[in-house]
């Protein structure tokens, strides 16, 4: 007979959640923030360039050209890499985009975040080093 669909969560599944899942859920709240974030400088600056620069104290010579929104869509790209990494995580594939996402995350200028994101990061980069979590991970 099949399990019961209805039946509570195993321990197999806490234990898995528990171990490298935290740091990961935790990144994925911090970059949902973060790109939220990014994506309403992007549009602040496209409706009003002048006012949404003094209005965020900036000097206008920052977004006097592109390439503001230009390198705040390269950290919006960044993120979407490292939110799909810790997607990964959580689902225990891909093991070295999930590494990749952890190294990225590193970088302080990517970092969700920023300081938050950074103590994350290393900490889930530990956790997938342990040769148990790495066997969790599916080979696709």
């Amino acid at each position: 007979m099949s399990e019961n669909p209805y039946s509570a969560p195993s321990e197999e599944l806490n234990a898995k959640i528990s171990s490298v899942g935290i740091p990961a859920l935790l990144l994925l709240v911090l970059l949902l923030l973060t790109i939220f974030v990014d994506a309403w400088y992007v549009i602040m600056f496209f409706l009003d360039l002048q006012n949404a620069a003094q209005g965020m104290g900036w000097s206008f010579w920052m977004v006097r050209d592109w390439t503001f929104p230009i390198g705040l869509s390269i950290v919006i790209a960044a993120h979407c890499v490292i939110f799909a990494a810790m997607v990964s995580v959580l689902r225990r594939r891909r093991y070295k985009l999930s590494v990749i996402g952890c190294i990225v995350s590193l970088i302080p200028v990517l970092s969700p975040g920023i300081i938050l994101g950074f103590p994350l990061a290393i900490w889930c980069l530990v956790l997938l080093s342990r040769p148990s979590v790495r066997s969790e991970f599916s080979s696709n």
